[in-house]
């Protein structure tokens, strides 16, 4: 079942749109590593700048460690 319906359909749909990816996440949800590096990193830069000024419509909300 997986060679004849779910690998197509991966190699059609999800493998040529990697391309347009600016970042691949391997393992996806289950790379607690890789996550918490790239919110880390955003964290960092929305703390960098006065976003509110550069982007008027942006509105940061505060964590709520949920």
């Amino acid at each position: 079942m997986y060679a004849k319906f779910v690998k197509p359909a991966f190699d059609d749909f999800v493998l040529p749109s990697k391309k347009y990816a600016d970042v691949i996440i391997p393992r996806g949800g289950d790379n607690h590593v890789a996550i918490d590096l790239i919110t880390q990193h955003i964290r960092t830069k929305l703390g960098q700048h006065d976003l509110c000024k550069i982007y008027p419509n942006v509105y940061v909300i505060q964590s709520t460690f949920q």
